[in-house]
């Protein structure tokens, strides 16, 4: 890329970045949803408890959802940078990409281990 004088940030990060940011929130929307139904079902089918009192909203506060919805954009983000740099800094052949691979692996999980913490903690602090 670099020898066609094209920017590997603009041709290989920002794509990967924007569509991580947007289909990380989906995927988390969506498996929220899923663990929601699912969570409701079986508390219906193995503890008799009525859906109705389940889906009650009454201790979900604004703050949590936003809370969630930072969390997850952040982690959208994190992961494509934090990969993106793995990648691009690779050398040494297959060997190089292996231990690239790996690297971004590694560096991600801990990203989103912190980017947790992070937020967990902010958010704690500031609304109790």
């Amino acid at each position: 890329l670099r020898m066609s004088a094209a920017d590997p940030i603009d041709y290989l990060i920002k794509p990967r970045f924007i569509a991580s940011v947007i289909m990380t929130t989906v995927l988390i929307i969506w498996s929220a949803a899923v663990a929601f139904g699912t969570g409701m079902i079986t508390a219906y089918a193995m503890f008799d408890v009525n859906p109705q009192t389940f889906s009650s909203l009454a201790l979900v506060d604004r703050v949590d959802l936003g809370t969630g919805l930072t969390k997850c954009i952040a982690y959208g983000a994190a992961i494509p940078i934090v990969s993106g740099h793995a990648g691009l800094s690779t050398h040494g052949g297959s060997q190089g990409v292996g231990a690239a691979t790996t690297r971004a692996v590694v560096n991600s999980s801990l990203a989103v281990i912190m980017l947790n913490l992070l937020i967990s903690g902010a958010s704690f602090m500031m609304f109790g």
